[in-house]
């Protein structure tokens, strides 16, 4: 069972909710005023509270009154007298007093609501992590199906740069195949060319050799005297002494 505490001034740490005089109107002006009166100065509202520290550190209020400005308290007594002038004519029961059982069996309802309310929190965050590690499970068999991806683009694109890199080589040593067969076929022409040229000149010059040897033989050029050709052209100068139309012949052929 917990402890009353002193009068002291209404805080936003006291526990109003639960409170209940009995009479609703006193309830709902704790719950819904007092803490804008006691900010905005309107009112001094004094609590007395019940202190409760087997859970968690909670002033629960069980008695207060207020102190008003002279301004606000003849505001207030006017509408209050108003207000409960109609229920001067009725029978007014008291209220209840709090008994200390009850106020352990409230205390006991709002341990028993903090606990629910943890269990609750609990679950959600086991739920949550459930949730968090689900979703990282999730994500990292994603980034592993990404990889392999990755994996098999990069062997793929390796296999086409491969089956590229050995065309292209193949079409390099076809065509290097084909400039040294043009290149072969060009030197094989210059032979042919050569050998050919060699086959058809030799007859030729065969020929001309017996023709060498028919005009030495036939003019006698090995003669210490000439050739039989300048031996006939001496003679027929030393005719043309005697002779002057010999002589005019020679002269016109430039021969004398």
């Amino acid at each position: 069972m917990g402890r009353l505490t002193p009068p002291t001034s209404l805080t936003v740490d006291h526990q109003t909710v639960a409170f209940d005089c009995g009479i609703h109107s006193l309830n709902e002006w704790l719950n819904r005023r007092a803490m804008k009166n006691e900010y905005g100065g309107g009112s001094r509202t004094y609590v007395v509270c019940l202190y409760s520290s087997a859970f968690l550190d909670i002033f629960r209020v069980i008695h207060y009154y207020l102190s008003m400005k002279l301004k606000s308290k003849i505001l207030y007594a006017f509408i209050l007298f108003h207000l409960i002038l109609p229920g001067l004519l009725l029978a007014l029961e008291p209220a209840p007093d709090i008994t200390d059982r009850e106020v352990v069996e409230k205390l006991a309802k709002l341990e028993a609501g903090q606990q629910s309310l943890q269990s609750e929190m609990r679950a959600g965050q086991q739920s949550l992590k459930s949730e968090m590690r689900a979703g990282q499970q999730a994500l990292n068999q994603r980034i592993s199906d990404l990889r392999s991806e990755m994996k098999s683009g990069q062997e793929a694109l390796r296999f086409e740069m491969k089956s590229g890199q050995e065309a292209l080589n193949k079409r390099l040593d076809d065509s290097n195949n084909f400039m040294l067969a043009i290149i072969g076929l060009i030197i094989g022409l210059f032979g042919y060319i050569l050998w050919d040229r060699r086959t058809m000149v030799k007859p030729v010059v065969e020929r001309v050799e017996r023709l060498e040897q028919d005009v030495i033989q036939d003019l006698d050029l090995s003669n210490a005297d000439g050739s039989k050709l300048t031996r006939l052209i001496n003679a027929m100068r030393e005719l043309a002494r005697t002779d002057e139309q010999l002589a005019a012949i020679l002269r016109s052929f430039s021969l004398l």
